[in-house]
């Protein structure tokens, strides 16, 4: 966020005021232009360091003082009112300047603006940073108020930094909202009409543009201001509106399934918005309008009764929607199946979501009569209450504002819910733990759902930046041993929820990784809990287990050998550490031996807990999670401190050291030699690629149905590109049959295509800068000869012995596998349904089952997203070149409905061979993943039915395609 980039750092390195002085002239008069002494010069450059505007402010003089506070103590130390408002040069500022030049000809020394002198600067680092103390918050929130009421002006700089901090920052709601309340307290009402208009205006921007949780906080935010005596935001009336918008949205009938599920997503999210938001209803407040809020906790309830009845049928209209029986384009099925597709869990009975959870949480606030330890509404609190209540309120706010407040309402209140575009599905949170933590206190079920809430929004907020993010995870004010439980459980659904970016899951484990610094328990909470799902594997969705693995690779390479310092300053004033936050090898006051000693145990505990002795065959998880970490870390000490029964997995994935090319080729035919001195790593030009490449063409094609040579050619091409080496005539042919009648070898052209690929590949092989410049180069040459490739089988056809060399050549080496391919995709050297196709002559190897395999699918599957998406965003943008964007969109939408059948087909083929119950099940969860997370929206899933159907396809296939259907109009969370 923009706001919270201010220097929290409260500078009292105040620039000196100008001095008054009869003979210095004001800014624009031609005095200073006359006057060039140095005494001049001094008094310009203090003046344009002067911190006397905010902004490039064009303003009429008489109104500039309203940039800053009436009060003289708001001033810097010493300075004069009048000095204050003096018009200064400002950098880029050059009004009446005449023969002056940005940097040329200048008279005097240019010095820039520096808006660090600006009292703003202070203001903005209050606002953001208040209740960052909590044992100081009521103190901080005066503090606040009364800087506020200084300014007095809601369209200055601050009050956008305010706006701002309300939209984002989830735990400080309700100290914003006291400190309009002591505004009311102050009499001034003007300015807190002002604050209400920028709000309700932003409330409802964000309410038509989906955007769920800031709109929940303006919504909580205006909750907090009408509980302090600010009836002007209506929000009563707002708060029913929604609740009516989503109930005509819940009963309406609609035409099309993609209506009927943008309708009930756009319903759940008003209701989730006012749910979440009710509980910022002081108690005072909650007496004095208990029959209203009671009512619209009954009628969130009773959309709940409504849904939840949809909810508990699922599992029924999923397995009808598996078989068939509800047709792609028959009547419309259950709004909240995409529930099914998106699941944590293979064998999930019921089914549930954040929203669920709001419902139980209200009647559980009811029920405690309106008390909550998570909510933080200050404006009940003794010590602000009387500040906002003290004082007899005038109502002189001018008609033609509230005319405007009202305009605004009025606007929201009458806007069609329906056309709400970009909602999102509220999120699930089905991954639940159980530790030592959860049992010491005892937890409500609304502050419980509260507390997860302000952990979710915080991570939202400060998504960005993971030290940051820690540090406001820990700062969340609870005074319980479950705090650091719920953070990390909402961390670990966030990590491996299949609807949210997998992006997140490596932004989690840095955000628990810098949390454990300061805080030992989230480190022993994420092994507990990571275990706890290694443990029932089995049980867990492909896609889970694919972020399992992610997370787990992530998190061992930050522990692994490494143990942390004390920190010297726990619970300090900000609840960091303010020491140092890396890992540390070696802790203060501890021997060399006891640092050994600490490392071994803690290796110790994270292999316990990352690995497990049940390595299922199908899910192949210690395998997978090893080949992760061997990209992360040295594998050689991985080794020494590995148990006895990894070993064996580990030195799999070992490199095996690199020997020279010269010994490599030692015995090797000297065409390899050949090759390796026409290849090369140079940028140049591209016509002198084009002739290298040439070359090799060529003495591929000379070569054909000749013999290997018996000594390198002391110049294999001459300056008119005809061989130099006496060559016996041959019999010509395109492929060659490899001899002749006499037995004597001679080169297929398949063969010398190998040699050429595993020279290239043997040459690139020392790093990946290394072999991404040999085939950004060279790919044009193997591409040649594939495009004229004729085959039977697949098996057959040279880019099948290509890739299958690519596999043997770099053995263990499964990063660069997948960065090869990736190239030539990007190169179309390699089709992407060739490179699928690759992957499943794997099964059912081990091989099959392992993390680039699954890679090389996804990269296939994107490399057509990418394209069909690109060109779907520029036929919506571009109206000139619709026509042949059109054409083009249908090409690609047709290249990716035939690499998704492709796949299909694979997996009918190895399902129709015979394999377990289990395989089948894994195959079906394959294939419904890689088109609801790989494909995505690029595909239409009702020609891939038809065409399956028709085919006779295995059950397992339909199936996965039948539920990916569910999903296909709802939007991941991003």
């Amino acid at each position: 966020m923009d706001m919270l980039e201010v220097d929290i750092d409260d500078r009292d390195d105040a620039i000196q005021p100008l001095e008054e002085d009869a003979t210095t002239p004001a800014v624009g008069n031609t005095g200073l232009d006359k006057d060039t002494t140095g005494a001049s010069r001094n008094r310009k450059r203090k003046a344009s360091l002067s911190p006397g505007r905010e902004y490039d402010d064009r303003r009429p003089r008489e109104d500039r003082h309203r940039d800053f506070p009436s009060s003289k103590d708001d001033y810097y130390p010493g300075e004069h009112p009048r000095n204050k408002y003096r018009r200064t040069h400002m950098k880029f500022d050059y009004r009446n300047q005449r023969g002056r030049t940005p940097r040329g000809n200048q008279r005097g020394p240019y010095i820039p603006w520096n808006k660090d002198h600006l009292p703003f600067k202070r203001w903005d680092a209050q606002v953001v940073t208040v209740l960052d103390a909590f044992d100081k918050a009521k103190e901080d929130i005066l503090n606040l108020t009364d800087v506020l009421a200084r300014i007095g002006d809601a369209l200055k700089p601050t009050f956008t930094t305010f706006e701002s901090a309300v939209e984002e920052l989830p735990i400080k709601t309700g100290a914003y909202a006291s400190v309009v309340g002591m505004f009311m307290g102050k009499d001034m009402v003007q300015l807190v009409e002002q604050i209400t208009q920028r709000i309700l205006h932003r409330f409802g921007s964000l309410l038509t543009s989906g955007k769920r949780i800031p709109a929940i906080h303006c919504l909580r935010f205006l909750i907090g201001i009408y509980s302090c005596n600010v009836k002007c935001c209506r929000v009563m009336e707002i708060i029913e509106k929604l609740i009516d918008n989503a109930k005509k949205l819940q009963s309406a009938v609609y035409d099309s399934q993609e209506n009927y599920v943008e309708a009930t997503v756009i319903a759940d999210n008003l209701i989730y918005i006012v749910a979440a938001s009710l509980p910022w209803f002081s108690r005072d407040e909650f007496e004095n309008n208990k029959k209203e809020i009671k009512k619209f906790c009954d009628q969130i309830s009773k959309y709940n009764d409504v849904r939840n009845s949809k909810l508990a049928k699922i599992n029924e209209d999923v397995e009808a929607a598996k078989k068939g029986k509800v047709a792609p384009n028959g009547k419309l099925t259950n709004p909240y199946a995409y529930m099914a597709v998106y699941r944590e869990s293979i064998n999930m009975l019921s089914y549930s979501d954040r929203l669920v959870t709001a419902v139980n949480g209200l009647k559980s606030l009811l029920k405690n009569e309106w008390q909550s330890t998570t909510t933080y509404r200050f404006y009940q609190s003794k010590g602000i209450k009387e500040h906002i209540f003290g004082a007899e309120i005038k109502d002189n706010i001018k008609e033609d504002t509230r005319n405007v407040t009202n305009e605004i309402i009025e606007t929201m209140l009458a806007y069609d819910a329906s056309k709400i575009k970009g909602c999102k599905p509220i999120v699930t949170m089905n991954l639940h733990f159980h530790s030592k933590y959860q049992e010491m206190e005892e937890i409500s079920v609304h502050d419980k759902w509260l507390l997860e809430d302000h952990v979710l929004h915080t991570i939202y907020a400060f998504k960005n930046d993971t030290a940051l993010c820690a540090k406001q995870l820990l700062l969340i004010p609870h005074n319980s041993y479950y705090k650091e439980h719920a953070i990390v459980e909402v961390l670990f659904n966030v990590m491996l929820n299949p609807m949210y970016n997998q992006q997140l899951a490596l932004f989690c484990v840095l955000v628990m990784q810098e949390m454990s610094t300061s805080e030992p328990k989230i480190e022993e909470l994420f092994e507990d809990f990571y275990s706890n799902l290694a443990d029932n594997m089995e049980f867990l969705d492909a896609a889970v287990v694919q972020g399992l693995v992610t997370v787990g690779s992530y998190w061992f390479s930050v522990e692994f050998c490494k143990v942390r310092k004390p920190a010297l300053h726990k619970n300090g004033e900000d609840g960091i550490n303010d020491t140092n936050g890396d890992m540390e090898v070696e802790p203060d006051g501890t021997t060399e031996e006891q640092i050994k000693q600490q490392i071994k145990e803690k290796n110790a505990r994270l292999f316990f807990a990352m690995f497990k002795k049940n390595n299922n065959y199908v899910v192949n998880f210690n395998n997978r999670l090893i080949d992760k970490i061997s990209r992360l870390i040295y594998v050689d000490r991985l080794l020494n401190y590995s148990p006895e029964e990894l070993k064996e997995s580990i030195k799999v994935v070992i490199q095996e050291p690199l020997l020279s090319v010269q010994r490599v080729f030692q015995n090797k035919p000297l065409e390899h030699r050949v090759f390796l001195n026409l290849l090369h790593f140079n940028k140049v030009a591209p016509e002198e690629n084009d002739l290298i490449n040439s070359r090799i063409i060529g003495f591929i094609k000379r070569y054909v149905n000749r013999e290997p040579l018996t000594e390198m050619p002391s110049n294999l091409f001459g300056d008119d590109k005809t061989a130099d080496v006496v060559m016996e005539d041959a019999p010509r042919d395109d492929e060659g049959d490899g001899t002749l009648d006499n037995g004597v070898k001679r080169w297929m052209r398949h063969e010398l295509i190998l040699i050429f690929w595993e020279t290239l590949l043997v040459l690139g092989s020392k790093t990946l800068t290394h072999l991404t410049r040999l085939v950004e180069n060279h790919a044009d040459s193997l591409n040649y000869f594939l495009s004229q490739d004729n085959y039977v089988t697949f098996e057959e056809s040279t880019i099948f012995k290509v890739l299958k060399l690519t596999r043997e050549v770099l053995k263990s080496d499964t990063k660069k596998m997948e960065l090869i391919v990736e190239m030539l995709l990007k190169k179309e050297v390699v089709k992407p349904e060739e490179a699928c196709k690759f992957v499943f002559s794997y099964f059912p190897n081990e091989d099959f089952f392992s993390n680039h395999s699954l890679t090389i699918i996804h990269l296939a599957v994107d490399f057509v997203k990418t394209h069909v998406d690109g060109i779907r965003a520029n036929f919506l943008k571009d109206s000139q070149n619709r026509d042949s964007l059109l054409m083009e969109l249908e090409k690609e939408e047709i290249k990716m409905h035939d690499l998704l059948r492709s796949i299909m087909e694979q997996i009918n083929n190895r399902i129709a061979q015979g394999t377990t119950v289990e395989i089948e099940l894994f195959f079906e969860n394959m294939l419904k993943n890689i088109i609801v997370l790989d494909a995505g929206n690029s595909v239409m899933l009702a020609p891939l039915i038809a065409d399956a159907k028709s085919r006779g396809y295995h059950e397992r296939v339909l199936s996965a395609l039948n539920l990916a259907l569910l999903s296909q109009h709802i939007k991941p969370c991003g």
